[in-house]
């Protein structure tokens, strides 16, 4: 997930809203190309906003509303379903986190029909994150949902269990292994025992952010094997252009160029699962033992100077996991 900037400017100047907003509200696909010019991302066309997937094949780009407009649930098991992901849910999202999903259950299932047509409330997406996610929309426990007319860009408070990759401290959150798993950024963590007395205390501690990122893992269904699969191989590149990279500084020539241009574009946020690049250049990435110590530190200047970059191209809007430990 990286940080969309989205809306810039909702009241832009822009035809497609305009028609748009002049009386076809329900036709929602006309938005979609509203929706991609208003991002930070560069040739976007096509990239899933919660997966960072691109389109391809038979996968169905889609306007997500990420507050359901209607019958908005807490996580539950889907015990009539096919899928065994979807089947034991929230048993699995609970074996995962080692303890109860906080959520709320008392508050009656919300009803946000009055962001059927917000365009704030808008995100792009496929089928493989759209489908899973439903009306699924919990929110922390002992708080309750907005009421009609409350929005949360107009300061009214909500505590939403999903990460919104409109919103910018949400996409540090999530971090990306070798193999291609994401997992949470923060953790593992453990409910302390005066946890229930008073819950959004804990709001912005990193229990709060170990507990959003498995949920969003789960019900965005983030480590289905196909985005798995892909972000390995997003890696896999990296680490080809990397090797390749070492040898020659083994040998006393430099990093190339052309080797350095292109693990850029992979860890650029119009590249799919971009994060995964970010996460193992940041993390994860080790030079090969076979190097002096001197050429060691070229390798990790070379990562340096990559990771700098992004913060250079992208500014306020660049995206990393726990960004707090990147000094750049």
């Amino acid at each position: 997930m990286i940080y969309i900037d989205f809306p810039r400017d909702i009241f832009a100047d822009n035809n497609v809203l305009k028609i748009w907003n002049g009386g076809r509200k329900s036709d929602r696909g006309m938005l979609i190309p509203y929706l991609q010019e208003h991002t930070t991302i560069e040739n976007s066309l096509g990239k899933d906003w919660y997966s960072e997937a691109h389109q391809e094949g038979e996968s169905v780009i889609q306007v997500d509303h990420y507050r359901p407009k209607n019958d908005a649930q807490p996580v539950r098991d889907m015990t009539k379903s096919n899928s065994p992901e979807a089947r034991f849910l929230l048993t699995n999202l609970e074996n995962s986190l080692g303890f109860s999903l906080p959520q709320s259950t008392d508050a009656p299932n919300g009803e946000y029909n009055w962001l059927d047509n917000a365009c704030q409330n808008f995100r792009l997406s496929f089928t493989g994150t759209n489908r899973p996610k439903t009306n699924f929309f919990p929110i922390l426990v002992g708080t309750n949902r907005l009421i009609d007319q409350e929005n949360p860009w107009d300061g009214d408070i909500e505590y939403p269990l999903l990460l919104d990759p409109c919103f910018k401290e949400d996409c540090g959150l999530l971090e990306v292994l070798e193999d291609g798993t994401i997992c949470p950024a923060y953790g593992p963590e453990s409910l302390p025992t005066d946890f229930y007395t008073d819950p959004k205390k804990y709001w912005s501690t990193n229990l709060m952010k170990y507990i959003r990122a498995w949920t969003s893992i789960y019900v965005y269904r983030l480590n289905h094997f196909s985005f798995e699969g892909a972000r390995s191989l997003q890696i896999k590149s990296v680490i080809s252009y990397l090797t390749i990279g070492a040898g020659l500084v083994r040998i006393g020539k430099p990093f190339p160029k052309a080797a350095f241009k292109a693990i850029l574009n992979l860890m650029n946020a119009s590249s799919r699962y971009s994060l995964a690049v970010r996460s193992y250049m940041a993390y994860h990435y080790n030079p090969p033992s076979n190097l002096s110590s001197v050429q060691i530190h070229a390798m990790h200047t070379v990562r340096d100077k990559l990771i700098k970059a992004i913060f250079i191209l992208e500014g306020p809007h660049t995206t990393f996991p726990k960004p707090e430990k990147l000094e750049y």
